[in-house]
């Protein structure tokens, strides 16, 4: 997951890229509002709630930095619902 906080703005856009049985997957990209302290406090938990939604959730996080302007975590994501 990558996250990247546009000051100018006032927005947060992220996507997640990674594989499921063996296919490529990518989620995103989807831009939020959000003001540059939520951004710098933010878990990855909760930015992949604002990324994917209630379709899917964090189970777990294996490595995350947040900067301030950039947030990249490697994750594992599992689906909550059938997705149509």
């Amino acid at each position: 997951m990558a996250v990247k906080y546009d000051q100018a703005t006032g927005t947060a856009t992220g996507m997640v890229a990674g594989y499921c049985q063996g296919e490529p997957v990518t989620i995103g990209p989807a831009t939020w509002k959000m003001n540059q302290k939520e951004f710098s406090n933010t878990k990855t938990e909760d930015m992949g709630k604002s990324l994917c939604g209630d379709g899917y959730s964090i189970r777990r996080v294996t490595k995350s930095n947040n900067n301030g302007k950039e947030m990249v975590a490697d994750i594992v994501l599992v689906r909550n619902k059938a997705v149509q």
